[in-house]
């Protein structure tokens, strides 16, 4: 009997270790994904995913003259999906992740640098695909 006290003691701790583990998790800005298959080859990237609550980012280089072309579709099954491009001075170019929205946008470069795309899951599921090009 004094072999299972023992047991059920490790037990107990064990689990109450992997509480404090959870809860440490769920307090940080960390992403969180389940069931999160991506592929970025290129000038695209695209996800699916059970469960995304973070962020991905990818880089685009622009040169004054040239225009930023972002093809992208979504599907938003639960939570709230964010997508957007950040100019180098910060400016933001919302795109939309509605079901009526168009899904292409241009954007001209009036500054050369590195623009952002920035994609944002709240407790979301579904998929999302997005290209661009600079020309």
């Amino acid at each position: 009997m004094r072999a299972n006290v023992k047991r059920n003691g490790k037990g107990l701790m064990g689990l109450g270790i992997l509480i404090m583990v959870l809860l440490a998790a769920g307090c940080s800005n960390a992403n969180l994904k389940v069931g999160y298959i991506s592929s970025g080859i290129g000038n695209t990237f695209t996800a699916s995913y059970y469960y995304f609550d973070g962020m991905e980012s990818r880089k685009i280089d622009g040169e004054p003259g040239e225009i930023i072309t972002v093809a992208y579709d979504s599907e938003v099954k639960r939570g709230n999906l964010q997508m957007k491009i950040q100019s180098p001075t910060g400016e933001v170019y919302h795109l939309s992740t509605d079901a009526e929205s168009e899904k292409l946008m241009e954007i001209p470069v009036d500054k050369t640098g590195t623009y952002r795309l920035i994609i944002t899951g709240e407790r979301t599921r579904g998929s999302f695909s997005v290209a661009w090009s600079s020309i």
